[in-house]
């Protein structure tokens, strides 16, 4: 939601919710803004999680967790609308 500025290397980025196991492996950083960071597990059982990214000698960078359904987005269109 927000690169942040100022990165300097890739920062810990944590996942925590009700589920577990979600894991983080890549961040793409540019001109010290993050602008990607991938999941590399993507865990079970969460119903909603928060992201938070901490060091990498940047500050302000933001990111939000989407909680796709079991099935995937559009398996079930009306529960997800």
């Amino acid at each position: 939601t927000n690169g942040g500025t100022g990165y300097t290397s890739d920062p810990t980025v944590t996942i925590s919710g009700d589920g577990t196991l979600a894991t983080v492996s890549t961040i793409t950083r540019n001109a010290g803004v993050i602008k990607k960071i991938a999941i590399d597990t993507k865990g079970s059982n969460y119903s909603y999680a928060t992201v938070d990214i901490s060091g990498g000698g940047g500050i302000s960078a933001t990111a939000k967790a989407v909680i796709a359904p079991d099935n995937g987005h559009t398996s079930n269109i009306f529960y997800e609308l």
